[in-house]
């Protein structure tokens, strides 16, 4: 007898195996959204905590400062911090080490509050005293 094409029991191993495989690679690209979505927010945060401590390097500075920027799900600068979706809290304190200096820190952090980076730099308080290298 002839055979002229598949049985049923074929046809749903076929099918039941064909659905694993497309589950693992579903879920491969769910992954890979998340990731990406992490390293969007992190190259951005990056990006306005070094903005955010460019715009404060010449401040005068004699006691603690603290300045907060408020960024929509898009990374667009707004106003209402209850609408924000991601901030930028910029610390900027005179070193403990030496008068002269300035330390920033930068933290961007989600609207859970969970830090997304943080940055930290110590540069010269350029209304300080002159130096002469």
């Amino acid at each position: 007898m002839k055979k002229n094409g598949f049985t049923l029991v074929e046809i749903i191993i076929s099918i039941v195996i064909l659905s694993f495989v497309s589950a693992i690679i579903l879920k491969l690209f769910i992954s890979a959204d998340g990731i990406n979505k992490r390293a969007k927010d992190k190259s951005f945060a990056g990006i306005y905590c070094s903005n955010a401590i460019e715009s404060h390097k010449s401040d005068d500075l004699s006691t603690d400062v603290t300045h907060r920027y408020y960024y929509n799900r898009d990374w667009l600068e707004i106003d209402d911090a209850a609408q924000a979706h991601y901030s930028i809290v910029l610390k900027m304190t005179p070193s403990e080490h030496n008068k002269n200096l300035i330390d920033f820190i930068a933290e961007a952090r989600d609207k859970d509050g969970a830090i997304i980076l943080r940055h930290e730099l110590t540069t010269l308080n350029r209304h300080g005293e002159v130096f002469v290298w």
